[in-house]
């Protein structure tokens, strides 16, 4: 036993040390932040997006930090970029609409206009529910939901009068619905935002073909900024799915996933 706790108090103290370097040799999270915050202000958008760049390839991310470095790569013309941490920051935020907004300003100059295919109308619908808040929170409301099941359901079993056990059955029922429907919303809202596989094109035009390999043929052109779905992967090649439907396949270097 001593042994065994021995061994942990070592990786507990191990990690630790090695978290410390980690943050002695990248700096103060926030100060590095403060410094891209003025780098952004004095319009010095290069150095800025250095800066915010800096913070999430350190781990250090938030829907604020995506924002601002997306905007950073917006101000010097790199709109793939600028796109790429947009939607990065909407996967954390999907309610923010200045983030949507610039989104769409982003998306106003890319090359392609490709027409999304009709989507059936109660689809839309949940996507909309899904995206109302974060994993997290979806996830939060489906605890509060399942405790309220587990009181509900022991004020009925114990209940004193059947006035109390009648009540505390419709609001038993009631709650054990919405836990499991909040939980599905929740395992859905996580998918789409950890799991589900989107990128972005970086080049400025990728050739899209038939088969992971150079002799294929081509099927069509996309062009810097356009989002991709990410269906499978093989030898370097990464088949894509477009919002019309149309897949293919491209050089994994031709993209970054979101």
């Amino acid at each position: 036993m001593n042994k065994k706790f021995n061994k942990l108090i070592y990786l507990i103290l191990l990690t630790a040390s090695l978290m410390s370097l980690r943050l002695l040799a990248f700096g103060d999270p926030g100060s590095v932040y403060m410094q891209a915050n003025a780098a952004y202000q004095e319009k010095d958008f290069t150095k800025a997006a250095s800066l915010y760049q800096s913070l999430t390839d350190s781990g250090y991310v938030s829907a604020e930090v995506y924002f601002n470095l997306g905007n950073s790569f917006y101000k010097t013309g790199n709109i793939a970029s600028a796109i790429v941490n947009y939607e990065r920051a909407l996967k954390l935020s999907p309610d923010d609409d200045d983030i949507r907004f610039n989104l769409t300003l982003a998306n106003l100059k890319t090359v392609d206009r490709i027409e999304t295919m009709p989507e059936i109308f109660y689809k839309r619908w949940i996507k909309s529910i899904v995206r109302l808040m974060t994993p997290f929170g979806w996830s939060v409301l489906a605890v509060i939901f399942m405790w309220l099941f587990l009181f509900s359901g022991y004020l009925y079993l114990f209940g004193e009068s059947y006035r109390i056990r009648k009540a505390n059955f419709i609001m038993a029922f009631f709650s054990i619905v919405m836990a499991a429907t909040t939980y599905f919303i929740a395992e859905k809202s996580f998918r789409e935002t950890y799991q589900d596989r989107t990128a972005v094109i970086m080049t400025a035009s990728a050739y899209i073909k038939s088969s992971p390999d150079s002799q294929g043929s081509d099927l069509f052109i996309l062009h810097e900024g356009t989002k991709v779905e990410i269906l499978d992967e093989l030898s370097g090649w990464k088949k894509v799915k477009i919002a019309n439907g149309s897949v293919g396949w491209l050089k994994q270097d031709d993209l970054e996933v979101i």
